[in-house]
């Protein structure tokens, strides 16, 4: 197993996918890559996405709250729920993304 499907397996939502399905996620999934200092408002954010490297950080619950984000976690619309995340997250690194869209 490469270190891309390694790093889907571990999140939390593909964690009991069988390698047939990481493999079709990897084939689904497409690379962005983000330079330090981009920012994004996670309310405009219309896909899943999975931190391959790299380091964000997310002003999620007020300016004095920061989440720090690294490779393996997951930030945009989270699949089978409602909940929306407000904020702005920023690459902290120049940073590697694998993007999931919703229609997906």
């Amino acid at each position: 197993m490469d270190a891309y499907s390694h790093m889907l397996r571990s999140v939390p939502l593909f964690r009991h996918c069988t390698d047939e399905e990481i493999a079709a996620l990897r084939e689904i999934g497409r690379f962005s890559s983000i330079k330090k200092g981009q920012s994004f408002d996670l309310r405009r954010i219309n896909s899943f996405n999975v931190v391959i490297d790299g380091a964000f950080e997310i002003e999620a619950l007020g300016r004095t709250d920061i989440v720090y984000l690294a490779p393996g976690s997951f930030f945009g619309n989270v699949p089978f729920t409602d909940n929306r995340l407000r904020g702005t997250i920023r690459a902290m690194v120049d940073s590697t993304l694998m993007l999931f869209s919703m229609e997906e």
